[in-house]
């Protein structure tokens, strides 16, 4: 079992908790089960980096099909959240024979990530479609600017399988 927690001076704190356990039901069998729920607050860059307006950055615009110039907005974003992940991994390892090093693993791996922290993605419609406070156009539809600054996705999943 392990616990944490962290008290950051510009941000405030973040926990984690986690545990595992390993059984070995029989010789040359053994199953394990970890979890783990962690916090992680943003870094110093994310959140205090100053803001910084790049004019005339050419960008494709897939509205128009047409690539523009536009004041591309960069630094740091101050009202980022502590994102939040766990993660449950359950694991096998078999030895079928004594005599030889012959071993066979699985494991299965599931991450859920709420707020999860990231730089600002690959420029598309959807993306404008989804965030349309970060892009800035026109009475004609021109795009002016694009705030790029980290942001926090709502939720993030992720499942492995390894063997």
């Amino acid at each position: 079992m392990n616990l944490a927690y962290d008290e950051l001076s510009d941000f405030g704190g973040v926990s984690t908790i986690g545990g595992g356990l390993n059984w070995s039901p029989i010789q040359r069998l053994s199953l394990g089960v970890d979890y783990s729920d962690a916090g992680k607050a943003p870094t110093m860059q994310q959140l205090n980096d100053p803001t910084v307006s790049t004019p005339n950055t050419p960008v494709f615009d897939f509205r128009t099909g047409e690539t523009v110039e536009v004041a591309y907005v960069t630094g740091g974003a101050p009202n980022l959240s502590a994102e939040n992940a766990r993660s449950l991994k359950l694991s096998a390892n078999w030895q079928p024979y004594s005599a030889r090093d012959l071993r066979f693993n699985l494991a299965y791996t599931r991450t859920d990530t709420d707020d999860q922290i990231a730089s600002f993605p690959t420029i598309t419609p959807a993306l404008e479609a989804a965030l349309p406070e970060r892009f800035q156009r026109d009475s004609d539809g021109t795009l002016l600017s694009i705030d790029a600054r980290p942001l926090n996705f709502s939720r993030r999943e992720q499942q492995d399988v390894q063997w």
